[in-house]
């Protein structure tokens, strides 16, 4: 199972970071951890130091399915500290999902799902940036900011 976090660039309010677990019946939900930092250079190392440190202790194993998604969206909005999901379906708000696939950190872009408010698409491998997990962090910076730069 690919191991996976999601960033998103919140316009000139914040950068939010999640991890991603599989439920078992196959839908991909938020999950610890819940990172929100400002959009500046600090902002950005936070989360790169987030990526390498929770990609690399991702167990990746599956969860229960979500029974009340009422309370699974409440609890989403206290851990990320936002007031509201709808900033997530903001055309300026951006969305990169990193993976890991054995030594090699993938960016994907992604663009807003026109069928889905608050969906996003990974833009697929012409868009895509590699990087080694050996990688520093102010590597990670830099594909951060050109994966930020490749969505919508």
């Amino acid at each position: 199972m690919m191991q996976m976090v999601t960033i998103y660039k919140i316009d000139k309010i914040a950068y939010l970071l999640h991890g991603n677990q599989k439920t078992k019946s196959g839908i991909t939900i938020a999950s610890e951890p819940f990172i929100k930092v400002a959009t500046d250079e600090t902002g950005l190392v936070e989360i790169a130091e987030a990526i390498s440190k929770y990609i690399e202790g991702n167990i990746n194993r599956q969860v229960e399915d979500i029974k009340d998604w009422g309370a699974f969206n409440k609890e989403f909005l206290q851990k990320t500290k936002l007031t509201s999901s709808k900033v997530l379906g903001n055309l300026s708000t951006k969305c990169l999902e990193v993976s890991k696939i054995g030594t090699t950190y993938l960016f994907t872009p992604t663009y807003h799902d026109p069928n889905d408010s608050l969906g996003y698409i990974g833009k697929g491998n012409g868009f895509q940036i590699s990087l080694s997990t050996s990688a520093s962090i102010a590597e990670l910076v830099e594909n951060i900011i050109e994966g930020f730069n490749k969505c919508n």
